[in-house]
């Protein structure tokens, strides 16, 4: 019946805790306990919005900068800033892959965030390769 089903539910789950957490656990196995914990928690999907909603905000600054050509040195300092959000990136999607595995590639939000950050990343190789090529040109880093 239904408390056979609780008992056995809660059998394996103190057995697979005792095995993640456990002298028997592996080290894959902590690593993706405590990705799964952080990704599963409320605060990060809330930080991650927020990250996401600041971002925008200084993408929207920093492309007004470019086309006004005004107050340089904000502008080079938002560009240091972008590289900023782009390992808070990277970093987000590390630990969704550490937390769900190979399978979250089939969720199609992953598969936006991968292309996305995909594109940063060759984005500001290209950009770090061209301002070594050209001497720095200014750009304060």
């Amino acid at each position: 019946g239904q408390v056979d089903w609780l008992k056995y539910i809660r059998k394996n789950f103190e057995r697979s805790e005792t095995r993640v957490h456990g002298e028997g656990a592996s080290n894959k196995m902590r690593l993706r306990s405590y990705s799964s914990k952080i990704v599963d928690a409320k605060f990060f999907d809330i930080t991650m919005g927020i990250v996401i909603l600041v971002n925008s905000v200084l993408i929207g600054i920093e492309i007004d900068l470019s086309i006004t050509g005004e107050n340089e040195n904000l502008l080079n300092w938002l560009f240091g800033i972008d590289f900023l959000f782009l390992f808070i990136y990277v970093l987000e999607l590390l630990l969704r892959f550490l937390a769900g595995g190979r399978r979250i590639i089939f969720d199609n939000w992953i598969k936006f965030d991968v292309v996305l950050v995909t594109i940063g990343l060759i984005s500001g190789l290209l950009t770090i390769i061209g301002l070594m090529a050209s001497g720095g040109g200014g750009s304060g880093i």
